[in-house]
């Protein structure tokens, strides 16, 4: 739901651009272009965050020269965020997009912000250790005693039902290990790389090469 989000609001970006403030006053290509790579730039650097990867030196692909130093920050994507809405303050005082215009810009990046803090408060409370060792031991218990059990009672293929049977349970434990984790970069994860690859399709246009992943958990090459 919150890389939803992310998608969602994204969208909005090109239209909100749009908005001009005065009659034969519109923002350049390049003025348009500058604030959707910045964007698609942050989305990017939120995935590396997230799996704690390091921010790799492409990210000067979609940023400015002076827009590298925030690589050093903790929090590099909070970082972009600010001069993101510093480049929408900036639009606004040219003449460049009205006052609706600046006030949605600026509101898609507090929700961007909002967004990221609930995926960072998902990272960062993960489930007590207690709680799968507990599991993993209730696991082990039940599927130690149910091939006797079934052995008892149905003889050979009662033995092999119980194979089958605890497969699936350790399957199943397998999948709840990783959800509790969705930004671990495991291959049942949040797929964030696919959708990475999405919202830069819809901002910069089908013709804009995009990395291709095997899977959503590939490391994500900005």
């Amino acid at each position: 739901m919150l890389w939803g989000g992310i998608v969602n609001i994204s969208r909005a970006v090109p239209t909100y651009l749009e908005g001009i403030a005065e009659p034969g006053k519109k923002l350049s290509y390049e003025q348009k272009r500058d604030i959707i790579q910045r964007h698609v730039a942050y989305i990017r650097l939120v995935v590396h965050q997230l799996r704690r990867e390091q921010v790799p030196g492409t990210a000067g692909r979609y940023l400015k020269a002076d827009e590298m130093h925030l690589m050093e920050r903790p929090n590099p994507a909070v970082g972009l965020l600010s001069v993101q809405a510093q480049a929408i303050n900036k639009l606004y005082k040219d003449g460049l997009i009205d006052s609706y215009a600046r006030v949605h810009m600026l509101r898609i990046t507090g929700t961007c912000l909002d967004l990221q803090g609930a995926c960072e408060r998902i990272k960062t409370t993960p489930f007590p250790p207690t709680y799968f060792l507990f599991l993993r031991f209730v696991l082990a218990c039940f599927l130690l005693i149910l091939p006797f059990q079934m052995f008892n009672n149905y003889g050979l293929p009662g033995a092999i039902a119980s194979i089958l049977i605890g497969t699936a349970y350790l399957t199943m434990e397998k999948f709840g290990v990783d959800l509790a984790d969705p930004f671990e970069g495991h291959m049942n994860d949040c797929a964030m790389l696919a959708i990475c690859d999405t919202i830069q399709k819809d901002l910069l246009g089908p013709d804009i090469p995009v990395e291709r992943h095997e899977l959503s958990s590939d490391i994500c090459v900005m």
